[in-house]
């Protein structure tokens, strides 16, 4: 049997220890400056998300990829969809199955997911593929074509290479740091527009938009507190909209979102 990709491993062990911080988080419990700013780039994303889940059919079968503690999953379900999550941490499981124990989940890896061909109308994938090297988000996104319906959707979130908080030279630190002092870290796939553009082809899909959202020197400026990041951010919100679809410059947000078409 071949052996699970060494990045989904670590992206496993990462949030194994971090499952009860996310929950926390999820449930309004951690008021620090950091999360203020994952709140803020989150709540962006989830009103894209939102928009994106208007364009699907009503009840439509959707899988949440890396569901985490299932609070979003739940989210969807609300809003009246037939809504699945499958999520290979086995805390972050624990904790999902715990929390909404009327969703089904499953322990699957998002290359490699126990449901049939053509099975869900939209597949998502929030804060996950963005753990995964280039093989892994490729065979990821291989396995999303398998299981989508012809004309179906996935949306899923990248980082930017050239985020603006400059994120890429702060992981590679955080990366020798972990590797000298022998800490639990975790892969980051960092990309642009356009190699999603082109892997989403590669795999299949006929049709890849990608949207940039949260400006990165958002999260800059939470560094110095949360009142500085509260007001710097309430500056540029009354300058400019944190979405960016013109193509040079989405490459430079926080998020990039990726929405695909079978």
């Amino acid at each position: 049997m071949k052996s699970i990709n060494k990045t989904v491993n670590s992206a496993i062990k990462r949030h194994d220890l971090d499952a009860s911080g996310f929950d926390s988080l999820y449930k309004g419990l951690d008021n620090s400056s950091k999360a203020r700013a994952f709140t803020l780039g989150r709540n962006l994303i989830v009103e894209e998300l939102d928009t994106f889940l208007k364009t699907l059919p009503q009840g439509a079968k959707i899988l949440d990829v890396g569901c985490g503690t299932g609070h979003l999953t739940n989210q969807i379900k609300q809003k009246g969809y037939d809504v699945y999550g499958i999520e290979p941490s086995s805390e972050m499981l624990k904790i999902a199955k715990k929390n909404f124990p009327s969703i089904p989940l499953r322990s699957d890896i998002s290359s490699k997911i126990s449901f049939d061909n053509d099975y869900f109308d939209a597949i998502i994938a929030l804060e996950v593929l963005r753990y995964l090297d280039k093989e892994e988000n490729h065979n990821s996104l291989k396995e999303f074509h398998r299981c989508l319906k012809e004309g179906g959707l996935f949306f899923v979130t990248q980082v930017n290479a050239f985020s603006t908080d400059f994120y890429y030279f702060f992981y590679h630190l955080k990366s020798l740091y972990s590797l000298i002092f022998n800490k639990v870290t975790h892969h980051c796939y960092f990309t642009t527009p356009r190699a999603q553009e082109i892997l989403g082809k590669k795999c299949g899909f006929k049709k890849i938009k990608t949207i940039g959202l949260f400006f990165g020197s958002s999260r800059l400026a939470f560094k110095f507190g949360k009142k500085f990041g509260n007001f710097y951010y309430g500056f540029l919100n009354k300058i400019s909209q944190q979405r960016i679809t013109r193509y040079f410059y989405k490459a430079f947000c926080g998020h990039l979102v990726v929405i695909g078409k079978k």
